[in-house]
């Protein structure tokens, strides 16, 4: 496996981890909407929208 593999590996794991958690998130605020939810919700989102600048900027290197 090289380095390319394997930095792709590591986002799409990094990616499903933090869609878990947005998901898991999501199902909370469903069950109790209060501030810390929404922002528990929110800092998953915004990792999800990290994780996938970071794909695009790798994706769009050399």
């Amino acid at each position: 496996m090289n380095l390319a593999t394997s930095l792709g590996a590591a986002h799409q794991t990094d990616f499903d981890m933090a869609c878990a958690d947005l998901a898991r998130a999501k199902r909370a605020m469903r069950a109790k909407d209060t501030p810390t939810a929404r922002e528990r919700v929110g800092r998953c989102a915004a990792r999800v929208d990290a994780i996938l600048d970071l794909s695009n900027e790798v994706a769009a290197s050399p």
